[in-house]
């Protein structure tokens, strides 16, 4: 199991566009974890009551795939 969280930041902080800026603010204040496990993942939120808007999943879900990842609940 990794977490991959961290070159999610990084690939965020590359880009240059509106939303990526976007997903990144809301990156910022701590409210999911994305997990790595045999070229499968999930995102576990950090607090019970985050909120975690659908732009971020998708967002990150897009990132992932191009990683070779397959979302664990897609399977």
């Amino acid at each position: 199991m990794q977490y991959i969280t961290p070159e999610f930041f990084e690939y965020l902080e590359k880009q240059n566009t509106k939303i990526s800026d976007r997903v990144l603010k809301a990156m910022n204040y701590d409210i999911m974890s994305i997990i790595e496990y045999n070229k499968c993942f999930w995102f576990e939120p950090v607090l019970s009551y985050s909120v975690i808007p659908n732009y971020v999943y998708e967002y990150a879900k897009k990132w992932a795939r191009n990683r070779g990842l397959t979302y664990n609940y897609d399977l």
